[in-house]
């Protein structure tokens, strides 16, 4: 619940540049156990349909701005 401020903040900041997604893993089981997802919250970053960077745990949003600018 702490860091979803943060991520729809991140949705609006980079609607133009990044799909930013919130799921809520207790309506998506079948989506947690495909990406392997055992603690929430976890973040994965996608890009050209690759996982290249994932976080379980509490993150800034400086450090999720920082990953975000240097993988567009």
């Amino acid at each position: 619940r702490k860091i979803s401020p943060i991520i729809d903040e991140l949705k609006v900041e980079y609607v133009s540049s990044a799909q930013v997604l919130r799921i809520d893993m207790d309506n998506s089981e079948l989506l947690a156990e495909s990406f392997e997802i055992k603690a929430v919250p976890t973040l994965i970053l996608f890009k050209d349909s690759k996982e290249i960077w994932r976080h379980t745990g509490l993150i800034s949003k400086e450090e999720l701005t920082q990953l975000l600018d240097s993988h567009l």
